[in-house]
């Protein structure tokens, strides 16, 4: 997904997807996210410099966070798994599709741009920090909250997440900031390839979100 004012557009449309369809788009998501291209190479999931992720893996995380937003249709479980795979092979890239999921169902806002009144309430207590951070609140949030609570049970893929993303905070004070190397050219993990601080710095807020 090339385009970020493509999302919106190509959710509304999905409101006339049957059971099936909803089942095909979710494997055609997951063949996206994958990386693999039609001449059999991978996309890479890095910008050139190697300090951002790349926009179509952004976009297509944003898409997935509205679309798990809206219908109900559509399972959880399978794109979970995919996140837990990608984790146990070295991968935090993949990630942002989580944080997309969680923030649009959950209503979390991301902290990453946070406005004047947002750092007022982290001065404050527990109950304040949550207020100010805290997304829509309607009927139609509720429900997706509700949704995703219940997926992410229903997936029995909680604590296994729980411990991979632990691992992966842990791996990252244990890796080397080499700016001249792609980290897309090694598997990443206990200083073995050398990423970008700024990536670094990113893949820490994923797993603290």
């Amino acid at each position: 997904m090339a385009y970020d004012n493509m999302i919106s557009p190509l959710v509304k449309a999905c409101k006339y997807f049957t059971m099936m369809e909803f089942d095909i788009l979710l494997f055609c998501i997951i063949t996206i996210l994958t990386g693999e291209q039609k001449n059999g190479q991978l996309r890479a999931r890095l910008k050139e410099d190697g300090a951002t992720l790349a926009d179509w893996l952004k976009n297509i995380s944003v898409f997935i966070g509205e679309l798990y937003k809206k219908y109900s249709q559509i399972e959880l479980t399978p794109i979970l798994k995919f996140i837990v795979n990608q984790l146990k092979s070295g991968e935090f890239y993949d990630l942002i599709v989580l944080k997309e999921i969680v923030s649009k169902m959950g209503g979390i806002e991301n902290a990453d741009n946070a406005t004047e009144s947002q750092l007022e309430a982290l001065a404050g207590g527990p109950v304040l920090t949550q207020e100010g951070f805290a997304g829509e609140k309607s009927d139609a949030m509720k429900e997706s909250s509700w949704r995703l609570g219940k997926g992410i049970l229903d997936s029995k893929c909680s604590g296994l997440l729980a411990v991979l993303m632990g691992q992966i905070r842990a791996r990252i004070m244990w890796t080397q900031d080499n700016e001249d190397q792609n980290p897309q050219d090694g598997v990443w993990g206990m200083g073995k390839v050398g990423i970008h601080v700024k990536l670094l710095g990113n893949a820490l807020d994923m797993v603290c979100f």
